[in-house]
């Protein structure tokens, strides 16, 4: 019989027939580090079940370290199994060693790479696996990042291009609200429980049905949040501002001119500050105090309860009701 040493645990190894002195750097180890990573995991569960030994659950450990394929062995392990610290470096690092190992089998892509770690002489009792294992953890994170960045963004330009081809071949803007809504969401990455809605309202911007159907304050909100969010300055944000003045200008035209207050809630509270010069700060202020000025008209006349069709001449004169007693409760 001839007793090896083990080339990755550093445990001894004996071997029926012939008597030979084989020193542990040739490279002989226990057959546990050859099995596939299904039995392991088998092992695993009887590890967690309490029904292997200290020296199993420390073959066991360093077995599914070493089916990561990402431990150079030039120095085998001199941790004792059965020692107390051995047990606690074990237990306190077996399942996120288990779980970063699940997640990497995950990811087939050519171009990820776990980094490798060297065991030499100067590191066998392995106190910086728990580093190697966080780093291997946020390896994944930051390809995954990485990944679903270029996959967005892959997205973002394939609408964007289909937009600009649009935008370029002078085809009326009403005819292609689908492609600015899409573009909007995904350059301004819409909240997810108001993307529908956002989208059905730059959809709908050129339909004065659909406008007057619309509260502004809900336009103001989609509004804003693009100007936030998406970078100005491209013939998609452009295209975008359109969009959204049109819907403006559609809900208030759909009751004639006598309502027609050219972007009354948007402007009305504007940063004049962002004007330059006195001329511009001066037409600023007159143009709000003739805002103010409309809007209260129409607050002053309005019904004191919910207007009902019936009592009106005509259905035109129901909607300029409508509309004068929803600003009087919204207080705009």
């Amino acid at each position: 019989m001839t007793i090896l040493t083990c080339c990755i645990s550093g445990l001894p190894i004996a071997v029926q027939h012939l008597r030979l002195k084989i020193p542990a750097t040739i490279g002989y180890y226990h057959p546990i580090f050859a099995v596939p990573r299904s039995t392991l995991l088998d092992l695993y569960t009887s590890h967690i079940k309490g029904e292997l030994t200290d020296t199993d659950s420390y073959l066991l450990f360093l077995a599914l370290l070493h089916s990561s394929n990402h431990i150079d062995w030039q120095a085998p392990a001199s941790l004792i199994p059965t020692n107390h610290l051995t047990n606690i470096l074990i237990e306190n690092n077996i399942a996120q060693l288990v779980s970063v190992l699940e997640r990497t089998d995950t990811i087939t892509a050519h171009d990820f790479a776990q980094p490798t770690y060297v065991v030499r002489s100067d590191s066998t009792l392995l106190q910086s696996i728990p580093n190697w294992i966080k780093a291997w953890d946020e390896n994944i994170n930051t390809f995954l990042h990485f990944r679903n960045d270029m996959i967005a963004y892959e997205k973002i330009a394939e609408v964007a291009n289909k937009l600009s081809v649009a935008i370029l071949s002078a085809e009326p803007l009403a005819n292609y609200t689908n492609l600015v809504a899409e573009w909007a969401a995904k350059a301004g990455n819409f909240p997810h429980e108001k993307d529908i809605e956002y989208k059905r309202v730059i959809r709908s911007c050129f339909n004065s049905t659909s406008m007057f159907n619309t509260p502004l304050v809900l336009i103001k909100e989609i509004r804003n949040y693009c100007e936030e969010n998406i970078e100005a300055g491209s013939i998609h944000f452009h295209a975008l501002m359109k969009v959204l003045n049109a819907g403006v200008k559609n809900h208030i035209d759909y009751l004639g001119a006598t309502y027609s207050i050219s972007d009354y809630v948007i402007l009305a509270d504007s940063d004049s500050s962002s004007q330059n010069t006195p001329e511009q700060l001066a037409a600023n202020a007159t143009r709000q105090a003739t805002i103010s000025a409309q809007l209260a008209d129409i607050r002053a006349g309005a019904s004191k309860e919910l207007p009902v069709a019936s009592n009106y001449s005509s259905n035109l004169e129901f909607l300029k009701a409508k509309l004068a007693y929803r600003l009087a409760k919204s207080g705009v």
